[in-house]
């Protein structure tokens, strides 16, 4: 959730995690031996999912539980009329590559430069 990686993701993506909704009352999802305590468990969703549809979100903190992650629970409503044009008027297109129609070619040259914008991260 403090991830400014994650952060740049969301926004990208067009998509919200929903622990930040306003409804959602998650104080942490992992602890250390109930001594150290941090939220690393999400649900992301769609932008157009966040606004509508999101009634609460809970972290559950059961006694029953053997792990150090506690489970999240979203509870939605949906509401169709309001999903069609909601959902319509925020779809992004991304380009993406048809792996399926790439050449021997096009993989090579994706290969060179997949490795030419690695190593000028180096």
């Amino acid at each position: 959730m403090h991830s400014d990686f994650l952060n740049q993701f969301c926004t990208t993506n067009n998509i919200c995690p929903v622990i930040r909704h306003e409804l959602s009352t998650v104080d942490y999802t992992y602890n250390f031996r109930m001594q150290r305590f941090s939220t690393l468990d999400h649900f992301i969703i769609s932008d157009a999912m966040f606004t509508n549809f999101v009634q609460s979100c809970v972290a559950l903190h059961d006694g029953d539980n053997l792990s150090d992650h506690d489970p999240l629970m979203v509870k939605t409503e949906w509401d169709w009329k309001k999903c069609a044009p909601a959902c319509k008027n925020n779809r992004v297109f991304i380009c993406r590559p048809a792996w399926h129609k790439a050449t021997s070619e096009h993989i090579t040259l994706y290969k060179i430069n997949l490795h030419c914008n690695l190593a000028k991260m180096l």
